[in-house]
């Protein structure tokens, strides 16, 4: 979790480019989806790291800050569903570092549904709503995607519809 913080920290790109973060192992093997997962988020619901497929993605999306994003294919939509809503108990502590959340800010915060682009949000808000400080969407019933900006968030859903048209 240190060196994807300090690869974070560390991207300075051009405005809206992506860099990918390789969790590979020391061999140069990339690090199964489950391994990462046991990693970053121990407290994950095991319900929901099955749930995913093995492709995922870990990057650094450059707007007028650089924020790290999380996007992971899902083999079971409502295990995967039902997973993020058990796991939002206890994302902050799992993931907040990585987005550069106050760990002591969890107890005054709280998930709200929300829309975007026409795709559902679950947003995490700081003092009833004012801020918020991470999110998650499924853009289809096969894909998640974490961030902490909505838009970070808005950017992937525009990158990931115009892919989906050109295939």
């Amino acid at each position: 979790l240190g060196q994807i913080v300090l690869l974070r920290d560390s991207f300075k790109s051009p405005i809206n480019s992506v860099r990918y973060i390789n969790t590979g192992n020391a061999t140069g093997t990339p690090t199964d989806v489950t391994e990462l997962l046991s990693i970053i988020t121990p407290q994950m619901p095991g319900s929901l790291s099955r749930s995913f497929e093995k492709e995922y993605m870990l990057g650094v999306y450059s707007l007028d800050t650089d924020e790290v994003f999380m996007i992971f294919k899902t083999k079971d939509f409502a295990s995967s569903y039902s997973g993020m809503l058990e796991w939002e108990k206890t994302m902050v502590k799992d993931i907040g570092s990585l987005f550069e959340i106050d760990p002591n800010t969890a107890s005054s915060t709280t998930f709200f549904d929300e829309e975007m682009q026409n795709k559902d949000i679950r947003a995490l808000k700081e003092n009833a709503g004012s801020k918020t400080i991470l999110l998650y969407s499924f853009i289809d019933r096969e894909t998640l995607v974490i961030t902490k900006s909505e838009r970070i968030l808005s950017a992937i859903i525009g990158k990931y519809q115009i892919s989906k048209q050109s295939r």
